[in-house]
């Protein structure tokens, strides 16, 4: 039994962790350690180390997606025709001559 409590260094709350140490954590997963020994030895909380193995389950990938956000209001060929008009737009009226 050890004389120092081993679980002070582990923290108790979320946090992201980066894909190359999820990847470590599934890694140790495949090699049968449990989610405590884990736990242990990466110092993060059982509830992440938790959601990266459930993520790999389910969809057979490691690293996290990105996310999309927002979808653009227009699309890149609408966005270049209205660059395209703006430019042949203001180059008139910029550029014409004066005939007084």
């Amino acid at each position: 039994m050890p004389l120092t409590d081993i679980t002070n260094n582990i923290p108790k709350h979320r946090i992201n962790l980066d894909n190359y140490t999820c990847s470590l954590s599934i890694g140790r997963f495949q090699a049968d350690q449990s989610i405590g020994d884990i736990q242990l030895a990466m110092s993060t909380p059982r509830s992440t180390i938790v959601d990266c193995v459930n993520r790999w389950k389910e969809t057979g990938i490691r690293i996290s997606e990105t996310r999309k956000g927002k979808q653009p209001k227009l699309s890149e060929r609408d966005q270049r025709a209205v660059v395209r008009s703006f430019r042949e737009c203001c180059h008139r009226a910029v550029y014409t001559p004066h005939l007084w």
